[in-house]
């Protein structure tokens, strides 16, 4: 429980002063011997970084082949609950092997995170030079390594301040993408319209970041945990690898300027779904108070 005070945390995490100096002095195996047994029944299994319900694993780890089971077995364990179709069913295929590998590395993942991040903005540069078909297919790149670096934290246990702002750089490569893509499409066609089309995708987007700012704020969860509905279309929400696997059939079509209308329709729907269930869900709570 990163961050949490002593006081905070259940009796079977926390050391007192004597068992500590017995683990210090004495060693693991008194300390394990003098130690109360660990009830995992009576602990809250919710974790939030998680956003969802996450099992406790207890493994015996004796010869490389265990270690390297239970390895997978952390690796996968790291997975957020409350996810879209391409993050659930497609990037773990990549992303599981690629925390596997950077285990046992010296590379963290605040570093991941930045060549993440510059990779992104480099997609961006291209986008706003017309290499749409090449900047997308970039860009499942960018999403595999942006849940690679979370895993990895998570594996290690090396989460950071830094680590959790991650979402904040994420924002600005995904705000930069749309940019960069209207202003081609400004340049290329010489039409403005699509400056308003561009702007109410990423208005729709920042609109929607602030739906989930206030469930977490007013009801102490992401939108997305509040009820089975809200999970399942957390699959489909426009969102960022959502509106990329659009354009990744409209433009290598040669539809660019379609699919970024589709994103924004999509968009502009998911905006007012999350609304309307927001709403929903404080008034339920009120009403239950």
């Amino acid at each position: 429980m990163p961050h949490a005070t002593a006081a905070a945390l259940p009796a079977a995490a926390r050391l007192s002063s004597a068992e500590l100096d017995i683990w210090v002095n004495a060693g693991l195996k008194p300390w394990l011997q003098s130690s109360p047994r660990l009830q995992p029944d009576t602990l809250d299994d919710y974790s939030p970084t998680h956003r969802g319900h996450l099992p406790f694993y207890v493994l015996a780890v004796t010869t490389p082949a265990e270690a390297r089971s239970a390895t997978w077995t952390l690796i996968r364990a790291t997975q957020k609950r409350a996810l879209d179709l391409p993050a659930l069913l497609l990037n773990p295929v990549f992303e599981n092997r690629l925390v596997f590998w950077l285990c046992n590395t010296r590379i963290t993942p605040n570093q991941v995170s930045l060549f993440t991040g510059l990779l992104g903005f480099g997609v961006a540069y291209l986008f706003l030079h017309g290499w749409l078909r090449l900047g997308i297919s970039l860009t499942c790149a960018v999403a595999i390594l942006d849940g690679v670096d979370g895993k990895l934290a998570r594996t290690k246990l090396q989460t950071s301040r830094l680590g959790e702002l991650e979402h904040v750089l994420d924002f600005f490569v995904e705000h930069a993408w749309y940019l960069s893509i209207t202003c081609f499409l400004v340049a290329s066609t010489q039409d403005p319209q699509w400056w308003w089309i561009g702007g109410g995708l990423m208005v729709s987007d920042l609109a929607d970041n602030l739906l989930y700012y206030a469930g977490q704020v007013l009801l102490g969860k992401q939108l997305d945990e509040l009820g089975v509905f809200d999970r399942r279309f957390r699959l489909i929400a426009g969102r960022r690898n959502i509106y990329t696997w659009m354009w990744m059939v409209g433009f290598w079509a040669g539809f660019p300027e379609a699919s970024l209308m589709v994103a924004l329709a999509w968009a502009l729907l998911t905006v007012g779904v999350h609304a309307g269930r927001l709403m929903y869900h404080v008034r339920r709570r009120v009403a239950l108070a």
